[in-house]
């Protein structure tokens, strides 16, 4: 949660310096597409990679016989951080939306 909260940011921050593009590419898809690839991707390959590992890991220390970590676990981990990523991927763009609405050009 921290870590797309911390994206999100970032990305807001990114989301004022692209908010121009807007006048050049017309609509604001822009938005969408570029959270969809900042925001989403890495959290979702991290939270996968992330939870692989760590399920990789776990497996040599539970040999006790009693099976700990299920592919069920594994998959509803790996859908929960889809589904947070997901989430904040929609806000972040919304909000950069709104950012690029009221973006007006000033005269450096």
């Amino acid at each position: 949660m921290v870590a797309s909260f911390a994206t999100a940011a970032e990305y807001l921050r990114h989301g004022k310096a692209i908010a121009p593009l807007t006048s050049i590419a017309g609509d604001f898809r822009i938005f969408r597409s570029y959270a969809a690839w900042s925001i989403f991707m890495p959290i979702a390959l991290a939270g996968a990679v992330g939870t692989i590992v760590g399920s990789w890991i776990a497996f040599s220390v539970d040999d006790v016989g009693a099976q700990l970590i299920t592919t069920e676990l594994v998959l509803t981990c790996i859908g929960a951080i889809a589904v947070i990523g997901a989430l904040v991927t929609v806000v972040a763009g919304a909000t950069a939306i709104r950012q690029a609405q009221t973006w007006v050009p000033r005269g450096d």
